[in-house]
């Protein structure tokens, strides 16, 4: 009994002695870096042997992903890594170009200047800013911008962040502004800059918001705000002097030189007529008119306005009821004689017929 339990002990220490070592876990080092213009999402790290890692590069604005360097390649974003040695990877980016596409309509050159820039560069780099200036030709007047940029200012200045398409328009100027006695600025003109200034006193502002011209000679020009009479309109006659210059006289009832208002009220040219100012330095095209103003209540500046094409002179509520008598104007009746009224008609240039309602 005492051998067979020393051959046991002997078995298990054989055993003992022969049990395999468990094998170490392998790990890798990843760094993940970027270059300018963009981010990583993973900048990296220690995994073990195997791992799938998933790097993400992020362009900054104005910025394109255009691949990876150093352990990987290619532009595949996101990137998976399996790691199985130590890896060292770079997100690479570069400015994003975009094209500036400028055109024109009429007759006029346009010129580019860089302004400003992060990068010097012949190319328009993403950021950009472009200036973009129109110089019209003898005879011809710079009128808007159209595409990408719909501003009346010249010169104007261009962000590139995409790609971009500016037009510039350019129209003939009028240079005979009557023909057979009609001026060709008939209609109504909207301002585009409302905010005038005085010469004469500077506490005196005037913002003009639009001006009619009318085929019978008269003008009406409406206020926004002004010390003259905020938010109204004054009518009166005007008359072209030259190709540049226009007289505008209003009726001596509808000024008072005592108030600082001018009442709204029908001119007619056979009531005695006061100066109220002048125009100068016109310059008219189909749908565009430049000039200087000078009110005699102490209102100038120099206005751009453009044609409000919706305008219809003969729907112009200006114009006033017509009421005509139906019989003569004098009449004869003998003492004694009966006398029937024959009336009278009224209608308007809005509304019609009016008849009915004269009382």
């Amino acid at each position: 009994m005492k051998k067979f339990v020393t051959f046991i002990f002997l078995i298990l220490l054989s055993c003992s002695k022969d049990s395999p070592t468990p094998l170490e876990q392998l790990t890798y080092t990843l760094t993940v870096s970027a270059s300018e213009g963009g981010s990583v999402d993973n900048t990296g790290g220690i995994h073990n042997e195997n791992i799938d890692v998933i790097i993400t590069a992020i362009p900054a604005a104005g910025y394109t992903f255009t691949g990876w360097s150093g352990s990987a390649d290619g532009t595949t974003n996101p990137l998976t890594v399996n790691m199985t040695t130590d890896k060292s990877i770079t997100a690479n980016f570069v400015r994003s170009k975009y094209t500036l596409i400028v055109g024109q309509v009429g007759e006029g050159t346009i010129t580019e200047t860089i302004i400003s820039s992060d990068k010097n560069s012949e190319e328009y780099n993403s950021g950009t800013v472009v200036r973009l200036n129109a110089t019209p030709q003898t005879g011809w007047v710079f009128k808007s911008w159209s595409g990408s940029s719909t501003s009346t200012s010249n010169p104007v200045n261009i962000t590139i962040d995409g790609t971009k398409t500016v037009t510039a328009t350019f129209e003939e100027q009028i240079t005979q502004v009557t023909t057979a006695g009609i001026f060709a600025g008939i209609g109504k003109w909207e301002f585009r800059d409302l905010s005038q200034s005085s010469s004469s006193d500077k506490s005196v502002t005037c913002e003009i918001s639009s001006i009619i011209f009318r085929t019978n000679g008269s003008f009406t020009i409406g206020f926004l705000s002004t010390t003259i009479s905020a938010g109204s309109t004054v009518t009166g006659q005007y008359s072209v002097d030259s190709d540049t210059t226009i007289s505008l006289t209003i009726a001596e009832t509808a000024f008072s030189t005592g108030t600082s208002s001018i009442t709204t009220g029908t001119s007619s040219s056979s009531t005695n007529q006061i100066p109220f100012g002048s125009i100068s330095n016109l310059v008219l095209t189909k749908s565009l008119m430049n000039f200087s103003i000078q009110l005699n209540s102490g209102c100038s500046g120099d206005l751009e306005a453009d044609k409000d094409g919706f305008y219809e002179e003969e729907k112009d509520t200006y114009l006033p009821p017509v009421i005509t008598l139906t019989g003569a104007a004098s009449i004869t009746i003998s003492v004694g004689a009966s006398f029937t009224d024959s009336g009278a008609t009224a209608s308007d240039n809005i509304d019609g017929n009016l008849t009915s309602s004269i009382t």
